[in-house]
């Protein structure tokens, strides 16, 4: 991975962050947000995005556009955490439960309070959460490595553009 981002890769990391979070949870998401900037203005990272989603999705709905984005998403993680050897289970709960509204029993995913996505190139290359057998990467765990990375810099902003994929049961 270093030798793509050291021949002009582009290092672009994702954000997704519940907006209704658990105490304590927001302060930690603003330490991340703030934690990315002071890497993208250092050149570790080109630049990043903060998505805000909701606490599950139905997977079986296709009919808005943010749940079809944020399944889209979740293959796009599934698949790589399977090329990689690792598990996004403990992070990414699938359940089955009774819709009062539909009158019938649905899957839904469980999704993170904070999940980081990292690309080069536009290529999916690191989600955490994750586990690799007993040891658990976390989102803090990534930036900290992504510290020591160097990456290809199109300038700091002032803020991070923020899109909502929330509306999802």
């Amino acid at each position: 991975m270093e030798d793509t981002i050291e021949n002009g890769g582009e290092r672009g990391v994702e954000l997704y962050v519940h907006s209704l979070s658990p105490a304590g949870a927001g302060e930690q998401q603003k330490r991340v947000i703030e934690r990315l900037q002071t890497l993208e203005e250092r050149g570790h990272i080109s630049e990043f995005t903060v998505t805000v989603w909701g606490k599950r999705i139905d997977i079986s709905d296709s009919k808005t556009a943010q749940g079809k984005e944020i399944r889209r998403r979740l293959t796009e993680f599934e698949q790589w955490a399977h090329d990689a050897g690792v598990s996004l289970a403990s992070f990414y709960r699938a359940r089955t439960v009774e819709s009062a509204t539909i009158g019938d029993t649905i899957t839904t995913i469980t999704l993170p309070v904070m999940g980081l996505a990292e690309y080069v190139d536009d290529e999916l290359t690191y989600v955490t959460p994750c586990t690799d057998g007993d040891t658990v990467h976390s989102v803090e765990d990534h930036l900290a490595e992504l510290a020591t990375q160097r990456g290809t810099s199109s300038g700091g902003r002032s803020h991070p553009p923020v899109r909502s994929l929330e509306g999802e049961p």
